[in-house]
């Protein structure tokens, strides 16, 4: 039947099948270590990217940043029995500091940087929250460097570092310049928005300005499309250590 409904849509110019969601799963599970893979989750919200590496990983210790309290406050409640699970009431980036945040209506947009005033994606929110400003409230987060953190926990190795800040990535791997000239991170998977929705937009470039000459390169893209058809288009790029996993 399925083959019948094809032919007779494509006479018309159309044809119908599965969309396949892409992850980077079956990547961080061949790398799994038989003991002590260390995650570093920047930007944890509530909790969705904590599920994924506990469907992956079955030897692990998840070291989570959330400075928004009230997102602080479920992942408590999710994850504070389980004692391979670090959770951080703080933001990670290039300075050891205070600094302004904005807490969206939208939790999951809140940010270190402002929407692009009247951007396709700010039009876009507005509408679906029927808000007049996306910003809820402004508060003072408490910053630490990753490099800091990882020597004030004796951290020996970071298999993979995911960053998901909106638009705040560049500062992290700031703060991270130690760590990733010292070879020890395996992969880094970052948020890639391409459309304008923040005020600090950032390019490819401005990751890689960090990471190839400390031997990442690219290694995967979980989706495709363009600013034409999906103007708020967001990618997660995963980047590899090329000194320890291997290209063929």
């Amino acid at each position: 039947m399925k083959k019948i409904i094809n032919r007779f849509l494509e006479i018309f110019g159309y044809r119908v099948s599965k969309i396949k969601t892409y992850n980077f799963h079956h990547i961080f599970k061949k790398f799994e270590k038989s003991h002590n893979n260390v995650i570093i989750d920047v930007g944890s919200n509530r909790g969705q990217s904590i599920e994924d590496f506990l469907k992956i990983y079955t030897n692990y210790e998840i070291h989570c940043f959330e400075p928004l309290n009230n997102l602080h406050e479920e992942l408590k409640d999710k994850y504070n029995d389980n004692r391979n699970i670090y959770l951080n009431n703080y933001a990670l980036g290039d300075e050891n500091k205070d600094s302004k945040f904005f807490k969206y209506h939208n939790d999951v947009n809140s940010s270190f940087n402002k929407p692009i005033s009247g951007s396709n994606w700010e039009k876009k929110k507005k509408r679906i929250f029927n808000k007049e400003n996306l910003i809820k409230e402004e508060l003072r987060v408490k910053i630490l460097k990753l490099d800091d953190y990882f020597k004030i926990n004796n951290l020996n190795f970071i298999d993979l570092l995911k960053i998901d800040t909106q638009g705040y990535e560049d500062k992290i791997l700031n703060g991270s310049t130690e760590i990733l000239k010292s070879n020890k991170i395996n992969f880094i998977q970052l948020e890639f928005i391409m459309g304008n929705q923040y005020e600090n937009r950032l390019n490819i470039i401005d990751y890689e300005n960090h990471l190839i000459k400390n031997n990442f390169r690219l290694y995967g893209i979980n989706q495709k499309g363009d600013l034409l058809t999906k103007s708020d288009i967001c990618l997660d790029l995963l980047y590899a250590n090329s000194n320890n996993i291997p290209v063929k």
